[in-house]
């Protein structure tokens, strides 16, 4: 039976959609969800380096984060050309011109996007190849497409190779805008809220053994992981005496829609994206290091500290994931 909340990005039956077509497959793992059309995500499989590369291009609205999960891929990002390696995460805003040319065989590339609904231009895309042979591909299609999803076609740079520490968008792994630690977790923030538009951040967890979290609350908000290495145990909240246990490994998405209470545990050594973490979790770590300096004894009031993770909407409710 299918997993409602994890889908194993490596295997095709979980996918709500795939295709593959000329050496490039396509895997769709989630839509978009809520208003601001969020935590839609999918890869782009190059099985071979020659396959079709991504044109230089830049978006009039809509956010893009990509991450590498094997292969090697060589990135242009507003004229500075570089190699993007498996664990690298790349953050793309609007009018940030972008392409992508695959530098090693079976390179995948997963993509988040915010305010993009990619699932619905894959669809009309495919609606029209398998249809109407020949249209999509005319220039007159391609350029009233391009106004319909806010995509801008550019002229590939001519500017050179630069050492990726050079490149802000690309966050290379390992290493965070900002890092925090405490025993048992590192958390790397990858993309600041100001980054999305003030949506959301996106944090990298890397989590020794044991490290948890429970959300014991029915919230309207949606959670999105990303494991990338070890194994997570999840388990979700159906119904006041029903839950849903699994573990997550490397290549794993897990999605939790609103109301469900859920938790999970680094069942050994583990690294994991959190991709929608809707909390002001930078603001609220600035709090506690500043408490830690200057009025320590109001870190063990409980109450004080209930309404300071309030403030900053962190509403885990046991944990042991932060200071």
């Amino acid at each position: 039976m299918k997993n409602p909340y994890m889908i194993r990005m490596n295997v095709i039956e979980d996918c709500i959609d795939y295709t593959n077509v000329g050496g490039l497959a396509h895997y769709d793992f989630y839509h978009p969800v809520e208003g601001i059309q969020k935590d839609e995500m999918d890869c782009m499989h190059f099985s071979v380096p020659e396959t079709k590369d991504v044109g230089y291009h830049e978006h009039s609205w809509g956010c893009e984060t990509f991450f590498i999960s094997q292969g090697r891929m060589e990135c242009c990002v507003l004229g500075r050309r570089f190699y993007m390696c498996p664990g690298d995460l790349l953050h793309i805003q609007p009018y940030m011109g972008h392409s992508f040319k695959p530098a090693a065989p079976d390179t995948k590339l997963n993509i988040l996007f915010q305010t993009m609904d990619m699932a619905n231009t894959t669809a009309s895309r495919l609606f029209m190849q398998q249809n109407f042979p020949g249209v999509f591909e005319s220039p007159e299609t391609q350029k009233v497409l391009d106004v319909h999803y806010g995509r801008i076609p550019r002229t590939f740079p001519a500017g050179g190779y630069v050492p990726e520490e050079e490149v802000r968008e690309l966050r290379r792994d390992g290493e965070g805008l900002i890092t925090h630690t405490c025993d048992l977790t590192t958390l790397q923030l990858k993309v600041g809220r100001w980054e999305t538009h003030g949506e959301k951040e996106i944090w990298a967890l890397c989590m020794k053994k044991g490290a948890y979290a429970k959300w014991q609350k029915n919230r309207p908000e949606y959670h999105m992981f990303y494991v990338t290495g070890g194994k997570v145990a999840f388990n979700v909240w159906e119904a006041h005496d029903k839950t849903v246990e699994f573990t997550a490994e490397s290549q794993s998405l897990i999605r939790i829609p609103p109301y469900r209470p859920f938790s999970f545990e680094a069942l050994e050594d583990a690294r994991m994206y959190d991709l929608d973490c809707g909390a002001l979790l930078q603001d609220l770590l600035e709090e506690i290091n500043t408490l830690k300096i200057q009025d320590p004894d109001k870190l063990s009031d409980s109450r004080f500290m209930k309404n300071l993770y309030e403030r900053f909407s962190f509403f885990y409710t046991d944990f042991n994931i932060i200071p």
